[in-house]
């Protein structure tokens, strides 16, 4: 007897569900076309020609506010700005025209064109590279000049407007009553003062650019009195006419003159005052804008004359005496003529003298000439205080009487 077996049921998976399957997973279903222009807009090329749009904006700003500023009140340089901008709207340029170029080739190719139309697109590509050099000529745009401009500002100098007691000069009083030296402080700024070496000031607010004001500070106020003094000198017989003398195995003929000249003598007192010094600050440098030979001279240049007749402790050190010994020192200077074997003769010993003689005739005496050095001395001594008035320190003010106010 035979048995037969039945074949079991399999279960099989339909291939056309299979492929159905895995066609959904490899192209997902598309999305279903929706009408309206805005839906087909290219948004990214538009987005791309705005921010171009922007950056040509960004641009033009740039270059008006940049117009006339400082150079040192922009953190970022305008010219590296407008690099930047550049750069950026060249590439965002290029991005539109790929996007531009996809969407026309597209275009054409489904509608159908000839290959001349690709001379359209080979143009735009051009331009978008020709564009590039906009970088260089908006730098170009932008250069820095020089330019005089003149704004108010509030200035902080440090500066004494009186000299603290016994300040330049000092004084041994079991040898003498005179000052004898300058004090250590003194000698320092008589150093810088002969080497000339420039006076500068901190934190003055003057930061930028140069600065120009009048500040009150310690000096001298100068009344002078000029009194014209007659000299005669007599006759010479260096130079006589109508009288023979022998002279080298010669006769020497000559005129015999009177020898009568003018004296101008200028007799200055000196006050210590408050002035008005006339400065620039150039770099946190101090200097005069004009010249200091009329500062205490004009009244328009004091603004307080102190009384120094009240007692001032001097038997130790002065106030001023130091600034004598320098003056003495620098600008003591003498002219002598002598009648030396009927001759006339002429010493000049001291750097002043030499400075302002303006004639001088060896053969013809009496007729030296010279121009008057006040103003010369009275700047000199006058740039001195103000550098000593730079240095005392800020807490060592005193009281001084009022003697006059703003005029001698």
């Amino acid at each position: 007897m035979s048995s037969r077996q039945e074949p079991k049921p399999s279960s099989t998976t339909c291939p056309e569900n299979l492929s159905s399957k895995s066609l959904d997973w490899i192209n997902p279903a598309p999305q279903s076309w929706e009408p309206g222009a805005l839906m087909r807009l290219p948004l990214l090329g538009f987005s791309a020609l705005l921010g171009v749009l922007a950056c040509l904006i960004f641009n033009i700003t740039i270059l008006l506010t940049s117009n006339g500023k400082p150079q040192n009140s922009w953190k970022v340089q305008p010219s590296v700005l407008l690099a930047i901008s550049s750069a950026v709207s060249t590439g965002l340029l290029r991005f539109a025209l790929a996007e531009g170029a996809a969407i026309t080739w597209w275009n054409k190719a489904i509608n159908g064109c000839t290959i001349r139309f690709f001379n359209i697109l080979g143009l735009a590509s051009i331009a978008s590279v020709i564009v590039a050099i906009d970088s260089p000529l908006f730098q170009r745009a932008t250069t820095v000049a020089v330019r005089q401009a003149q704004v108010n500002v509030l200035l902080s100098v440090g500066i004494a407007q009186q000299l603290p007691f016994g300040y330049t000069g000092a004084m041994q009083r079991h040898i003498s009553g005179d000052v004898t030296r300058m004090t250590p402080l003194f000698q320092k700024i008589v150093l810088s003062h002969n080497s000339g070496e420039p006076m500068y000031l901190n934190d003055t607010g003057c930061a930028n650019g140069n600065c120009s004001a009048t500040i009150q500070a310690d000096g001298l106020a100068v009344e002078c009195s000029l009194e014209p003094i007659p000299q005669d000198y007599g006759s010479l017989i260096y130079g006589a006419e109508n009288g023979t003398r022998k002279l080298v195995l010669s006769n020497y003929t000559g005129t015999v003159k009177d020898r009568n000249s003018r004296l101008q003598v200028n007799r200055c007192e000196l006050h210590l005052a408050k002035l008005l010094y006339p400065i620039k600050i150039v770099d946190g440098a101090i200097e005069f804008s004009s010249s200091l030979e009329d500062l205490g001279r004009s009244p328009e240049t004091i603004a307080v004359i102190y009384d120094m007749n009240e007692q001032e402790d001097i038997t130790t050190n002065g106030t001023i005496g130091g600034l004598y010994l320098v003056a003495n020192d620098l600008l003591q200077s003498k002219a002598v003529g002598m009648q030396i074997n009927h001759a006339w003769t002429l010493e000049t010993p001291g750097m002043l003298a030499q400075d302002h003689l303006t004639w001088a005739d060896e053969l013809v005496s009496c007729q030296d000439m010279w121009k008057d050095p006040t103003p010369q001395v009275v700047a000199e001594l006058q740039n001195l205080m103000f550098r000593t008035a730079l240095s005392v320190p800020n807490n060592s003010s005193r009281s001084l009487r009022l003697l006059q106010h703003g005029e001698k």
